[in-house]
């Protein structure tokens, strides 16, 4: 709801500020604010309408739930194997996201980062593993998703999506159990 409204507000005020500023000059009086904030504020949630049916249009046909969907995604679950085999089936996993490249490998810390190319429904995504030993058979890893773009909005589960992918990727690789689920998968 917050990214609906801050959307909102975010689309209302520029739409408003162009409109006023596009037709001050050749009329250069108070109703033109007034009808340039009426103005934006009818495009401005016109336009908030149209991304959100088109947000829950491709979440419906993708089969993600769209209750509590965020812009950034996030999944911890403990997995079998020792650091270093649970590293190499997080590493080999990145080959089920498209547009995928590695940006940073520290296997002593269990850190791995990937950066996923733009396409249509983000400018391109950021994804950290963060993976932690437990005993000898068993690691702890965190596997966040969020766009490369702090200031995104809406991403249209492209997100949600990446966690989706990687972690039944995953699944065919080692037994997981998941401990904390911040994006309603299962």
């Amino acid at each position: 709801m917050k990214q609906t409204i801050m959307l909102f507000v975010i689309s209302s005020f520029i739409f408003s500020a162009l409109i006023i500023l596009g037709a001050w000059g050749p009329f250069n009086n108070f109703i033109v604010i007034n009808l340039g904030i009426l103005f934006g504020t009818f495009i401005g949630l016109l336009l908030t309408l149209t991304i959100l049916l088109i947000q829950s249009t491709y979440l419906k046909k993708a089969g993600l739930n769209k209750a509590g969907i965020s812009v950034v995604n996030s999944i911890e679950f403990e997995a079998a194997g020792n650091k270093e085999e649970v590293f190499a089936f997080c590493l080999e996993s990145i080959r089920s996201i498209k547009k995928s490249e590695i940006g940073l490998i520290n296997k002593d810390k269990g850190i791995l980062t990937v950066n996923v190319g733009a396409n249509w429904r983000t400018w391109g995504d950021l994804i950290q593993f963060d993976i932690k030993e437990i005993s000898d058979q068993k690691c702890n890893v965190i596997i966040t998703s969020r766009p490369a773009m702090s200031t995104a909005l809406i991403d249209f589960g492209k997100n949600l999506d990446n966690i989706i992918k990687l972690i039944n990727d995953l699944k065919l690789k080692t037994k997981i159990n998941v401990i904390h689920n911040r994006c309603n998968i299962t």
